[in-house]
């Protein structure tokens, strides 16, 4: 009876130290990432990750006239996650969506007049084809979803 009681008392305690080990290396990574995340965000090193993302490019995969497109785009980068790849968004549009074309602007300056750097033209949802660059814009916050409603699709030419 004394073994049976002094093996399982060896076992619980090799097994809780295994566990103790574990969760102390698991927490401690955490706590390290962050303290290094902010030390090289304080620093300059890397940019302070966005609060707020209202607009996101990247490459038509599919769209759907009943008003959805979808489009790949790099994630939100992460310098300190660079195993983060390209994503799928999924938009949902509507007949208030604008769709513009833009172009760089080649014009001549007028004198005394600032010169845009690009052109935008009013185009319909049908422009877009798979494959096209754009810029879908949101009203809401887009971090973190992968599916949003557009208010403005830009095709960049």
């Amino acid at each position: 009876m004394e073994r049976t009681t002094l093996a399982s008392l060896i076992a619980v305690l090799v097994v809780g130290t295994v566990i103790g080990f574990y969760v102390g290396n698991r927490m401690g990574v955490a706590q390290g990432g962050a303290l290094a995340r902010k030390q090289l965000e304080a620093g300059g090193v890397i940019p302070k990750k966005p609060e707020r993302v209202l607009s996101i490019g990247g490459e038509v995969e599919s769209i759907v006239a009943g008003g959805t497109l979808t489009f790949r785009a790099q994630a939100f980068t992460d310098p300190l996650r660079p195993d983060l790849g390209p994503t799928s968004y999924t938009v949902t549009f509507g007949p208030t969506t604008q769709f513009v074309w833009r172009t760089t602007n080649v014009a001549m300056p007028q004198a005394g007049k600032p010169l845009p750097p690009y052109t935008e033209v009013a185009i319909a949802a049908s422009a877009i084809q798979q494959g096209n660059r754009v810029i879908v814009e949101s009203a809401d916050n887009i971090l973190g979803k992968d599916s949003f409603a557009a208010t403005r699709v830009i095709l960049v030419q």
